[in-house]
């Protein structure tokens, strides 16, 4: 699937993730922030294949990525943060502590470190 880069026309967009303990697939809302960042608000269930067909991976969302305090956490196993795999750039749930997690996409197990700055998703319709 091909990347577009754009300078995001919308203020909310949804990525696509997988839970990493019980291999769900979930959408988390972003908002864009004043700074030009992204805020993660909300986590939701996705039917299998339904973040392909929505085309939650079709444009290229830069800038800071945080978790908001409300954030409602994975809707499968209740982790309150995610990371990026180095190896498929795909989203996964995290526990916020654990040094390396095994990518629910992939499966290659990287060791985790930095912010992330950088994910694909699209327009929150």
């Amino acid at each position: 699937m091909k990347t577009r880069r754009v300078e995001h026309p919308f203020e909310a967009a949804v990525v696509a993730a997988r839970c990493g303990r019980e291999r769900g697939d979930f959408g988390i809302r972003l908002e864009r922030t004043h700074g030009g960042g992204w805020v993660a608000d909300w986590a939701f269930r996705l039917p299998a294949g339904l973040g392909e067909r929505e085309r939650y991976g079709s444009t290229e969302l830069r800038g800071a990525i945080s978790m908001a305090e409300a954030y409602p956490s994975c809707p499968y196993c209740r982790a309150t943060s995610i990371w990026r795999c180095g190896a498929c750039e795909r989203v996964s749930c995290w526990d916020g502590v654990s040094e390396q997690a095994k990518c629910a996409h992939c499966g290659v197990t990287c060791k985790l470190s930095g912010t992330i700055d950088q994910l694909r998703g699209g327009a929150d319709r």
